[in-house]
């Protein structure tokens, strides 16, 4: 009888929805040709609500589920209204444009207002080591974008600070060391900082806004956004109990020589018949066994080791 109750209740709750769709659209839809409301409305959070809206409500159709989804189906079209309206579709001045150049066109400002937030949360001692970490983030894949330089320009624009690409290259771009491991150390560098949580929150949004600039999902945009993440998690705490650990064997004295020149942060553990260099803390594995890789790509030997602060270490996996 309970559930039976409930089952009733929740075509109750979809009129609740339609009450509650009706009455914020009626107040926007009698300001849609306002220029400031249009401005006010954000694009791409309305889009980005919408994925998981349309998948759930996709669920709920395919289950059967009706109430979930009549639910879904109301709220994605108020989402697109919504856009339209944010679109500026109904200003005066824009009836001459097409609809979805209006939208791409909003989407581009809103862009432009991306950094509004960061220059009021990022601490300014703090500025110049984020316009690093954002280069470091660019150039994992040693290629620097057009889109990913101009984000980076653009904060370092509204933060007044003069960056220098060729300088930023010679120390991300390297030939001799993993792009990620420069990455990581970068990431370390900005948490010594002491940043607010706010502040940490809000870099780890600009990280994953600057990986979408690349135009193309790669492996590697995931692997920092995760590893990000992880170490955010673990923020301020820096006595970390689980951790990976990638160890690099050089197996020749040139590449020996190679791996001190290169003045990465790494110390260096004798082992019996030579040395071996640490690398750590990475947080997550697939982030590890990538930089594992990029070493190996380097013809270095390279391991992956699980670090576990009840039970020493494992070693997992060898180049």
């Amino acid at each position: 009888m309970f559930q039976q109750l409930i089952h009733f209740l929740a075509y109750g709750a979809v009129l609740f929805s339609v009450v509650e769709v009706y009455l914020t659209l009626n107040k926007l839809w009698s300001r849609k040709h306002i220029k400031e409301v249009a401005d006010s409305i954000s694009i791409s959070a309305r889009a980005t609500g919408m994925i998981p809206g349309s998948i759930f409500t996709l669920n709920f159709f395919f289950e059967q589920q009706w109430q979930g989804f009549v639910d879904g189906a109301i709220w994605l079209g108020a989402s697109v209204v919504q856009i339209l309206v944010a679109g500026g579709i109904w200003v005066a001045g824009n009836k001459r444009h097409h609809w979805l150049s209006l939208i791409g066109r909003s989407i581009g400002h809103e862009t432009k207002e991306v950094f509004n937030l960061a220059k009021y949360i990022f601490q300014v001692e703090s500025r110049n080591k984020v316009i690093d970490l954002l280069a470091a983030t660019a150039l994992t894949d040693k290629i620097l974008k057009e889109n990913e330089k101009n984000f980076v320009e653009t904060l370092a624009d509204d933060w007044e600070i003069d960056i220098s690409w060729d300088k930023l290259m010679s120390r991300f771009k390297r030939a001799d060391v993993s792009a990620l491991f420069n990455f990581s150390i970068e990431m370390r560098k900005y948490l010594e900082l002491n940043p607010g949580k706010k502040e940490v929150k809000l870099l780890l949004e600009l990280i994953q806004e600057l990986s979408d600039q690349s135009g193309h999902s790669r492996p590697e945009n995931q692997y920092i956004i995760d590893e990000v993440g992880e170490a955010f998690r673990h923020y301020p705490s820096t006595n970390y109990d689980d951790y990976f650990q990638v160890q690099i064997v050089p197996q020749e004295k040139e590449q020996h020589e190679r791996l001190q020149a290169s003045g990465a942060e790494m110390r260096s553990e004798y082992i019996g018949s030579g040395f071996t260099y640490v690398l750590e803390p990475f947080f997550t594995r697939n982030f590890a066994d990538h930089v594992v890789s990029e070493f190996e790509a380097l013809g270095y030997f390279a391991a992956v080791r699980t670090i576990d602060g009840t039970a020493g270490y494992e070693l997992e996996k060898c180049g």
